[in-house]
């Protein structure tokens, strides 16, 4: 269970429920130990008036509630005194809580909430199948625990706060296109779409804009999580969190005088664009972008020095003396990488970039004798289509009916983003599974 799933075990235990938690992984809040911390909607306050200007949604009705029941979930947080702060209107974990960006600290303050209300947590425990009755309600979970065995939990109600797909090829394949699944995964492996499994056998619809995802344009395969066990080992550790972090604004520093080029040696995008934009446009490259180069010169690596010699080794890095010899050693077209970087370098004496528009102040030619490409590769954070869901978090059948006692917030569940996420607007991927956890449960216990 991400945040999502942690907050509406909270609130229900509060209102007098008896509750169990299972979580896949060794520690509860699951991909959103690795975002920025954020809740809600990048700095403003979370109106419908400013959702429907700013942020560009699937549904409308979804963002009413989203507005209605963040209003409620923040005075729930101030109530109960959870380690967060109001900054311009918004939310954000206290980064002085004793980890990076106080992401995990949240994280176990809500374990340690939940725990204290009576709430049980089944650590390394993942649901696998719906109960059902006669009538097709939900009526609870068959689970799995570390050793194999089966677990059948009667329940009221169940909430699936159990993340995306990105952690299952198939899925990604089938839902994003033929080589989605060449994206590398930066997220939490454990999101291998059960969530979306359980609901359809239970006769829920998916969402629109399953295709939709959260992610960036990094260097590859570096900073890849590969497996559930490198992600287990690696959350129990305040140092791994924060470097996961770190690759990620290094990486794009790094980047900030390459060109990125496709397997022709053609450059395909702005390369000053958001990382979101940069990773749309390297997806749209044959093989989902697989053979994407950064491309740069020995003026251009500031703060990589120390990681040549290491990347070459690894394979990540290639070097030549000429574009011609790099293209040869990396695989990509000599002529093509020969050509892009002459046009490239003529772009300078106008200051226009006659191709992309970048901001050439902000960068440089190609000046040096030693040239060098980075593979590179679209990472996914998270995906962010899932079961479909009304406003009141009920999971919907295929007759758009609700389905009895089943819920979903978080990346299980859609009908919140469109076609792209809202990179522009931090702060939506965690708000919403928070809050829809929130109302989950409201209209559970209380039909609100």
């Amino acid at each position: 269970a991400g945040f999502g799933g942690m907050v509406a075990a909270a609130t229900a235990l509060e209102d007098g429920a008896k509750v169990t938690v299972l979580e896949a992984s060794v520690r509860t809040g699951g991909t959103g130990l690795l975002c920025s911390g954020t809740l809600g909607f990048g700095g403003k306050d979370i109106t419908l008036e400013n959702l429907l200007k700013d942020a560009p949604m699937a549904d409308a009705s979804m963002l009413e509630a989203y507005a209605e029941g963040w209003k409620h979930l923040t005075e729930w947080l101030i109530d109960i005194d959870a380690p967060c702060e109001k900054i311009d209107g918004n939310f954000k974990f206290d980064p002085d809580a004793g980890s990076p960006d106080g992401n995990a600290s949240f994280a176990d303050w809500l374990a340690e909430y939940l725990v204290s209300l009576g709430g049980e947590i089944m650590f390394q425990t993942r649901g696998n199948r719906l109960i059902a009755d006669e009538s097709g309600a939900v009526v609870g979970i068959v689970a799995r625990d570390a050793q194999g065995t089966d677990i059948r939990i009667k329940a009221r109600q169940v909430i699936l706060a159990c993340g995306g797909f990105m952690g299952n090829k198939a899925m990604m394949r089938q839902f994003m296109g033929r080589y989605a699944d060449q994206m590398a995964n930066r997220g939490n492996p454990h999101n291998d779409g059960a969530g979306l499994s359980m609901g359809l056998a239970v006769g829920a619809s998916l969402s629109k804009g399953l295709s939709t995802f959260y992610g960036y344009h990094l260097a590859y395969p570096f900073t890849t999580v590969n497996s559930t066990e490198e992600w287990d080992a690696g959350i129990q550790d305040v140092e791994w969190i924060a470097l996961q972090q770190g690759l990620m604004s290094n990486i794009q520093g790094w980047s900030g005088s390459c060109c990125l080029v496709n397997g022709d040696g053609k450059r395909f995008v702005r390369e000053d664009l958001p990382f979101q934009s940069v990773s749309n446009a390297q997806n749209a490259q044959p093989g989902y972008g697989k053979n994407c180069w950064q491309v740069f010169d020995e003026g251009m690596f500031e703060g990589m020095e120390d990681a040549i010699d290491e990347f070459k080794e690894k394979g990540w890095l290639f070097e030549g003396s000429s574009p011609e010899e790099l293209a040869k050693a990396c695989g990509v077209d000599p002529q093509g990488l020969a050509d892009t970087i002459k046009r490239y370098n003529g772009f300078f004496a106008d200051g226009i970039d006659q191709d992309f528009n970048r901001d050439l102040a902000m960068t440089m030619p190609f000046t040096g004798s030693r040239y060098f490409a980075l593979t590179t590769n679209s990472c996914i954070l998270a995906t962010v289509g899932g079961l479909t869901i009304d406003g009141n978090a009920q999971v919907l059948d295929v007759n758009n009916k609700p389905i009895g006692g089943l819920y979903a917030t978080g990346n299980a569940s859609g009908n919140f983003f469109a076609g792209n996420y809202p990179r522009h607007i931090p702060g939506t991927s965690i708000g919403r599974a928070i809050t829809f956890g929130y109302v989950a449960v409201e209209h559970a216990l209380k039909g609100e």
